[in-house]
């Protein structure tokens, strides 16, 4: 939203004026994919979560048209996503990072998307590993990975918290998630 705000003096009988605007920007809504997708397009700015299902980086402009994909399946295109962290190229994306965008809703040919200028707000990048590899890494609080394994055993389902306990496994061993 914005308002115009006029100064008005008078000096020695001559008045004087000024015109200023401020602008604020509205809240960010926090949306699901379905949500976002759903919504009108306008000024709204919406906060939306996924994985990289693709990516095109372009070096030139320092931005990337990219699909996030949320657990349920449900994609979102980016449209020339920017970083206000560093160039977007020296980032290091790729296939299966964690994105927070956000921005406005747009279309493109009747297709619903993130409109040009939507922004990276956190990303949290996965280590492709084998559980022989992750069970041998060093703990860390800032190194995440992914892991690819056959389900052995399902020891729990947590349907009010919505996890799981269980065991997978790969061809290096078998991992207890928890």
């Amino acid at each position: 939203r914005t308002v115009d705000i006029s100064f008005l003096t008078t000096s020695e009988g001559v008045e004087y004026s000024a015109l200023t605007t401020i602008a604020q920007k509205g809240s960010i809504l926090n949306a699901t994919i379905p949500e976002f997708l759903a919504a009108a397009e306008d000024a709204t700015l919406y906060r939306i979560s996924g994985n990289i299902k693709s990516l095109s980086v372009s070096d030139q402009y320092h931005n990337a048209n990219v699909t996030i994909v949320d657990g349920a399946g449900n994609e979102a295109y980016l449209y020339r996503l920017v970083s206000n962290e560093k160039n977007i190229e020296e980032l290091g994306l790729k296939e299966g990072d964690y994105l927070t965008v956000v921005g406005k809703r747009s279309s493109y040919n009747g297709s619903p998307q993130m409109a040009q200028g939507c922004y990276i707000e956190s990303y949290v990048s996965y280590v492709p590993a084998t559980i022989s590899e992750f069970l041998a890494a060093e703990v860390s609080t800032n190194v995440f990975y992914t892991i690819k394994g056959t389900i052995l055993s399902i020891e729990e389902i947590n349907t009010q918290y919505q996890n799981a306990t269980l065991t997978i496994q790969d061809n290096t061993g078998s991992l207890y998630v928890y």
